[in-house]
C-alpha cells in the first residue's frame, strides 16, 4: 500500500477518519499496518496489499478470513429529524439499518444482528474536543437507537 492512500481511506462504518499505525514497510511501500476509527473506534488490522483502494468494504471482504464483528448503532427508519444531518454528514449509508445491510450485501458479506437492544439518545451538545476539532453532534434530536454487533461472513 502506498502512503497517498492513509489520507484516502475512511472508514467503511462511519467514514470517519482513519489513524494509521505503521507496523511494518519497505521501501516507501506499508507492508502491515493498523487503522482506526477516529469516530466509532473500529479498529481494522493488516491492511496489506489493497487492491481496490477505492472500496475499502469490500477490501476487507477480500482479506478477512472468518467473521468481522463490529458495534454499532442504528436510526428509526422513519427519523426525519436526525435524517437531514446525518444526510449532511454523509453517514446515510451507514446509520439506517436497512442501507448499511445493503452496504454490507454490495460488497459480499453476509449480515447478521446479534445482540441488539434500543435505548433513547438526546442531542448531543456542540462542543470543541481540540482546538479546530469538533464532534459530530449526532443526533440532533431525542430519538431512539438500536445498538448492536454486526456480524459479517
Amino acid at each position: 500500500m502506498s502512503d497517498y492512500l492513509l489520507d484516502v481511506l475512511t472508514c467503511p462504518v462511519c467514514h470517519g477518519d482513519l489513524a494509521w499505525t505503521i507496523a511494518q514497510r519497505r521501501g516507501d511501500r506499508i507492508e502491515m499496518a493498523e487503522a482506526r476509527c477516529s469516530i466509532c473506534d473500529a479498529a481494522y488490522l493488516g491492511l496489506a496489499n489493497i487492491k481496490g483502494p477505492d472500496d475499502l468494504m469490500q477490501e476487507m471482504r477480500r482479506i478477512v478470513s472468518g467473521t468481522l464483528l463490529a458495534i454499532t448503532h442504528f436510526y428509526p427508519e422513519d427519523d426525519t429529524t436526525n435524517e437531514s444531518a446525518i444526510n449532511g454528514a454523509g453517514l446515510a449509508p451507514l446509520l439506517f439499518r436497512e442501507s448499511a445491510l445493503n452496504h454490507f450485501l454490495a460488497a459480499g458479506w453476509q449480515m447478521e444482528f446479534a445482540n441488539l437492544c434500543s435505548g433513547k439518545a438526546l442531542p448531543t451538545p456542540t462542543g470543541v474536543v481540540l482546538e479546530g476539532a469538533g464532534i459530530d453532534t449526532l443526533p440532533v434530536a431525542d430519538t431512539v437507537l438500536t445498538w448492536c454487533v454486526l456480524v459479517g461472513h
